[in-house]
C-alpha cells in the first residue's frame, strides 16, 4: 500500500496536492509502515523506537493464526489484541477460538497481553441485533469484552489514490480518509473508544 501511495505521489498531481494540503493542515507526517514476516517484527520496533521518533503506540497487522512461532512471540509481546470478528459461522469459529488462545496466555500470566478485545467487523445493517447480542453475551461468559463499535461493511474503506481520478481517498498509509467519506463509516467512534480501552 505505502509503495503504491508513493508511486501515486509522482503520479497523480490531484493525490500529490491532496497530500501537500493534509501536510500544511495537519502538521503531521505520515507514520512509519514496517513490513516484515513475524519473526523479525519486534527487531524492526526495536530499531524504530531507538531511532530516537517519539512513537506512543504500535499497530501490528497479525495473520490470525497462532500456529506459527512468529506470531506467538509476538502476540506474547504485546499489551492488547484486538481480534476483528464478523456475522459467518467459519470466521466466527476461527476467530474464536485465537481469541481463547490468547485469553488463555493472559490468565495464566505467561504473556505480557493485558487484554483481548473482539470487534465487529464488516457489520451487514439488514442483519438482525439479536445474533451479535448472543454472540457478545458468549464472549462476555468466556471472559472476552467486545468493544462496542461495531464497523459497517462499506465500499468506501476500498476508496484509494487513483492514477487518472480525482477523487477523495479513504483508505491511505499517508493521510487521513477525507471527512466527507468519513460518514457512516464508524471510524472515529472506534478511535475513540479504542483510546479510551488503551488509556491514551
Amino acid at each position: 500500500m505505502r509503495k503504491r501511495e508513493k508511486m501515486l505521489l509522482d503520479l497523480s498531481p490531484s493525490f500529490k496536492k491532496t497530500f501537500s494540503d493534509t501536510l500544511v493542515r495537519t502538521k503531521l507526517k505520515p507514520f512509519p509502515v514496517l513490513v516484515c514476516p513475524p519473526e523479525e517484527a519486534m527487531s524492526k520496533v526495536k530499531e524504530l523506537v531507538e531511532s530516537g521518533d517519539d512513537i506512543d503506540i504500535v499497530f501490528f497487522d497479525l495473520p490470525g493464526t497462532v500456529n506459527n512461532r512468529g506470531v506467538v512471540t509476538v502476540a506474547n509481546c504485546m499489551d492488547m489484541i484486538v481480534v476483528p470478528i464478523s456475522a459467518d459461522k467459519v470466521v466466527l469459529e476461527s476467530s474464536l477460538a485465537y481469541a481463547l488462545k490468547l485469553q488463555e496466555w493472559l490468565t495464566t500470566g505467561k504473556s505480557q497481553l493485558k487484554g483481548v478485545h473482539m470487534l465487529w467487523n464488516m457489520v451487514d445493517a439488514r442483519e438482525k441485533t439479536e445474533l451479535y447480542e448472543r454472540y457478545e453475551k458468549l464472549f462476555d461468559e468466556l471472559g472476552l469484552p467486545t468493544m462496542s463499535t461495531k464497523v459497517p461493511d462499506t465500499k468506501k474503506y476500498r476508496r484509494e489514490g487513483s492514477e487518472t481520478l480525482e477523487r477523495a481517498v479513504f483508505r491511505s498509509t499517508i493521510m487521513p480518509p477525507d471527512k466527507a467519506l468519513l460518514k457512516g463509516t464508524r471510524l472515529q467512534e472506534l478511535a475513540e473508544e479504542f483510546l479510551k480501552v488503551v488509556n491514551l
